[in-house]
């Protein structure tokens, strides 16, 4: 039967279609990749699909090794390995935090009739990352694509809560980091004379990145579920899945809840009282006058899924990282 399935953050979605059975898409058929900053789409089959996950893969892989090494990027575009010429898909720097993804010629089951380039900044990039890590998470959608991980699905049971499973890849805990604490890449400085009798000062390499520790992650994501699990006691009206990037403290605090893109179209003021978030934030206000977002540190960033089906389910996943 007819399955679809939605990965969504604020920079980009990623709309797969495909043929399965009880609710395991197997065979894709058609996937839209939509970049809304960009105001720019590309669509294709699993051929397509596979090639962008691939050369975005790698070309995140170079730019983790070059920050590490401390060398700039050589802005050289490369072809994947397993590419054919008739799906050529590369990624490129043209500038600090500045990224160019190419598709130059045009894989057979694409609807893309010409050349496309799609400039992207560094969230744009790693929010591009996610949405392929949250496909790999999903173990119902192309299991053979990529390997699968655990992810935290939780039924509402209000009488009875339930321990969260977190789980996320170790490119996507890297990709965090980097996109919170990435120096921009330095370029080799020209020779300059120095006098003999002047002494030439000492150049530090940049600090390696800190990553969170992933179980305060864990932590702060368990309570977020304990919070919203016990909030949320009302009768459910809404008939299509709700998602939210929620942000909070290390307690599971909600400190600022934003609607993902297909999500908006669908909310309104009866939608939001119904739902717990508010109620969660201004309880927050209220008992710590003077606190905001920019005060709290280390803040976490969480997916958060409201979903109809089963009387209620929660769905609950990293999105990114925050010093």
């Amino acid at each position: 039967m007819p399955i679809q399935r939605t990965y969504s953050l604020p920079s980009c979605t990623l709309v797969v279609e495909g043929i399965g059975s009880e609710d395991a898409l197997s065979i894709l058929t058609n996937f839209e990749l939509q970049f809304h900053d960009a105001q720019a789409q590309i669509s294709g089959g699993r051929h397509l699909l596979v090639v962008i996950f691939t050369a975005v893969q790698e070309y995140v892989k170079e730019l983790l090794l070059q920050l590490h090494d401390c060398f700039p990027s050589k802005a050289q575009p490369s072809l994947a390995a397993n590419q054919e010429p008739s799906s050529r898909v590369f990624l490129e720097t043209v500038a600090p935090h500045q990224h160019l993804l190419h598709i130059q010629a045009i894989a057979a089951d694409s609807s893309i009739t010409d050349p496309l380039v799609v400039k992207l900044g560094t969230v744009q990039l790693f929010d591009l990352v996610e949405i392929f890590d949250q496909l790999g998470l999903d173990p119902q959608t192309l299991p053979d694509l990529v390997l699968p991980l655990q992810i935290g699905v939780l039924k509402r049971q209000p009488t009875s809560p339930l321990p969260i499973l977190l789980g996320v890849s170790g490119l996507a805990i890297a990709a965090g980091a980097m996109l919170v604490i990435m120096p921009p890449l330095l370029k080799r400085p020209e020779p300059v004379p120095v006098p003999v009798a002047q002494p030439v000062p000492k150049v530090l390499p940049p600090k390696p990145p800190q990553l969170v520790d992933p179980k305060l992650l864990q932590v702060a994501g368990e309570k977020l579920r304990q919070r919203v699990d016990q909030a949320w006691q009302v009768s459910i009206s809404f008939s299509e899945d709700l998602s939210f990037v929620v942000t909070t403290d290390q307690n599971g605090e909600v400190l600022d809840y934003q609607p993902t893109a297909a999500t908006k179209k669908l909310m309104s003021a009866d939608l939001d009282q119904e739902l717990p978030l508010q109620a969660l934030q201004t309880a927050y206000k209220s008992a710590n006058p003077g606190k905001n977002l920019g005060s709290v540190s280390p803040t976490y960033k969480f997916n958060l899924t409201f979903s109809p089906r089963d009387g209620g389910v929660l769905e609950l996943k990293p999105v990114n990282l925050a010093p």
